[in-house]
């Protein structure tokens, strides 16, 4: 962009001389996206993906990836009052239910503030390959030994 492209999309000289110098920032209001406003939807989902991730380690002693957490779900939809949501959308709660930032609205599921009191672990693994355990802190009753 040229100086004169730039000046003449600039409607307010003045003004935007005085936010160039202004010493401070620029406050933002609050944006909060509307699928994000339905917390308990959110934590619903997350809980019900650590169910599925629980119930493929007690029958297959294996790690879970995203889409046997979804195929699950979709098995056992009888199970939950409310039709499943998109593969992407369950994708996404998955991660958040593995998330340790429960100070950014992610993970409505850890037991207290601490990332080990997390329901679910993320096992690294190539890019897109990643797979899901239970926190063997969290679920005592599961013994969580091998697998992967």
């Amino acid at each position: 962009m040229t100086s004169a492209e730039a000046q003449c999309e600039v409607k307010n000289p003045e003004e935007f001389r005085q936010s160039i110098n202004h010493p401070g920032y620029v406050k933002t209001p609050h944006f909060e996206p509307p699928f994000l406003r339905d917390k308990d939807l959110i934590a619903y989902w997350q809980f019900a993906v650590i169910d599925a991730v629980k119930d493929i380690w007690t029958s297959s002693n294996q790690s879970a990836s995203l889409e046997e957490i979804y195929d699950w779900l979709l098995k056992n939809q009888r199970k939950f009052s409310i039709k499943i949501p998109s593969k992407r959308t369950i994708d996404r709660r998955v991660n958040e239910a593995a998330s340790s930032n429960r100070l950014h609205i992610e993970n409505y599921t850890m037991r207290g503030d601490k990332p080990e009191l997390r329901g679910i672990g993320r096992v690294p693994g190539l890019s897109g390959n990643s797979r899901y355990i239970l926190n063997p802190d969290c679920h005592p009753e599961i013994q969580i030994v091998g697998g992967a």
